[in-house]
Order: C-alpha cells, then structure tokens, then sequence
C-alpha cells in the first residue's frame, strides 16, 4: 500500500530447524567446505523481479488541463498502465474498474480506480469477501486473487512522472504479492505436503532468500520489506522521466520515493537490503547528464544528513 510502513517490530514466523552437520562434512578441511559452500550458493535461484522496460518518453499531453478541469483520470491511468506494461503482472489486463469506495464488493481483481480511496494507492488481496494485506495459510480455500487501486491522489496536475511512479510502486506490491499468492497454491497442490504445514513446508523450498522473506512477509501481514523495493521501483520508474523544475509540493519523486525508500532500507531483511543495492547500482549505471547529477548528488546529500544511510549511498556510489 503507498503509505508509510511503521517500523514496527518484525512478527516471528515460525522456521524449521535446522539440520545438525551431516557426517561426511565433518571430515572436510576448510578449502573443500569453502568449494562446497560457493557450490551451494551458486546454485541458489536468483531474486524474482518484474521485468519491466523503464519508461523513457512521457509525454505531457494535456494532463494538467484534463485533471484541473475536472476530466476523467481513466484515459491518464490507461495510458500509464499502457506505458508500464501492466500485464506483465499475471493475470492483469489494461481494463480499469472502476469504483465509489474500497469497498471489496465493488472491486475486481486487477486495475481499480476508487473515487474515494483516501490513499493514494493500494495493493492486496480479494478474499472471501475481503480486501486484505495477509497471505491465508490453510490448505484448503479460495485462491487469493490480487487488486491494485489508485485514488484521486496518484495523480498531481502538476507531475505526471510522480503518478508513473505510485502505480510503478503498487505493481511491484502486486508482483510480490502475486508470488506469494503462487507460492500458497504449489503447497495446496504438492501431495507429500498434505500433512505439513505451509510455513515449515515453504522453508523447504528452492527459492531466493529475498524471495522467501517476501512470502513470508505476506504470511505476517507487515510489509517493511515490500514497502522499501515499492518505493525503490517507484523512484527509478519516475526520477529519468521528471522534469527537473518540478515545483515542491508536486510530489517530486527523489522526496517521496527515493527518501521513503532509503529510510525503509534500514529496517529491511539483509537479502532486501542487498537487492535494492544492485537495483539501485544498475540504474545509477543508466542514467547520464543532468538526471546522473542531481541523483548522485541527492544520495551524497542524503549521506551527509544521517551517517546511519552510509552503507546504503556507499555501496550504490562505489
């Protein structure tokens, strides 16, 4: 959801135990178990991502005209879903439902424009009649199926790239919970899990430490992690497209997303903190010119305010 994450204490979900030293390691000496440890990390599957091209053109158009004279926001929102490629997202299509209040019976899985949505954005799952945050854990059940809503608010008369970037920063919310959501329905359908529970079941599985520990948020309910790769995708979505003149007030995507995010990075898994690295290094790599500066000058001054973003600047500007 494109608000603020509390930072709230971190719920424990339960882990299997771990497995005590299997004989045959015991007798290998420090170079054979270091081969052994790099095989094993080297087959770890990598972080899921949505593979989204970036944006590079927004075009203006009449956006400013058409949201201070009161016109529809649909053909706006259609144009960015269109722009983002939204069916990246399985199951999703450019069709837009539109509705008065979040109310769940009114939604549909999918795109949602709520008239009345006091947030500017949401994400989560419609459920038995529910719209909720929280991953069911039961092995029998409805299939969760995945909304995103905008509100009024995603769109500013004055920045266009600020609302590429909060339905950017719901789609990722969409793809993690989309993961999860995939994740549930593998155990549902796995016979040998019949007896298992989905929790020690999913600490099993061949997946990406980022990647679990997004399941497991979803299982939860909190959301610090996704909340940080949210806003981070949000950033890099929005700031190559925004103009630079962008008056305060309007959103400006470095304050509302990128600021969001680094201050998410601190409470976030180690895997996530890693991940937004790499994230962040690659777009530092594709940006030049003015765009490039104002970045890299935006982390050095984030560094020089609070000396706890140093790993986070320094590992990007390395």
């Amino acid at each position: 959801m494109h608000e603020r994450a509390r930072e709230a204490q971190r719920p424990e979900v339960p882990r299997a135990r771990s497995k005590p030293q299997p004989a045959a390691l015991a007798g290998l000496g420090n170079q054979a178990m270091i081969r052994l440890l790099r095989s094993a990390l080297a087959r770890e599957p990598a972080p899921s991502r949505l593979k989204t091209e970036p944006v590079t053109d927004l075009p203006a158009g009449d956006y400013a005209e058409t949201l201070r004279g009161g016109g529809s926001v649909i053909p706006i929102y259609a144009e960015l879903a269109k722009l983002l490629d939204v069916t990246k997202l399985e199951g999703f299509s450019a069709d837009i439902n539109r509705a008065l209040r979040p109310d769940p019976a009114d939604l549909k899985p999918g795109l949602n424009f709520v008239a009345r949505l006091g947030d500017r954005g949401q994400t989560g799952y419609l459920l038995d009649g529910e719209f909720t945050g929280k991953l069911p854990t039961t092995r029998t059940g409805s299939e969760p199926k995945v909304a995103i809503l905008l509100g009024p608010g995603a769109f500013d008369p004055g920045n266009k790239a600020a609302a590429l970037g909060v339905l950017r920063h719901e789609m990722e919310h969409a793809f993690h919970d989309l993961l999860a959501a995939k994740t549930l329905k593998r155990w549902r359908e796995d016979p040998a899990a019949e007896k298992t529970p989905f929790v020690g079941w999913l600490e099993r599985q061949s997946m990406s430490a980022m990647d679990l520990t997004l399941v497991r948020e979803r299982i939860a309910g909190i959301k610090v992690d996704t909340e940080a790769l949210a806003h981070l995708e949000a950033f890099i979505a929005g700031f190559p497209v925004e103009a630079p003149d962008v008056k305060e007030g309007a959103h400006r995507v470095y304050e509302n997303e990128l600021k969001e995010a680094a201050h998410l990075w601190l409470f976030a898994d180690k895997a996530v903190k890693a991940e937004f690295i790499t994230r962040l290094k690659a777009f530092k790599g594709r940006m030049k010119g003015e765009r490039h500066d104002t970045f890299v000058a935006g982390l050095r001054d984030l560094k020089a305010g609070d000396k706890t973003y140093a790993p986070l600047v320094d590992g990007v500007l390395e």
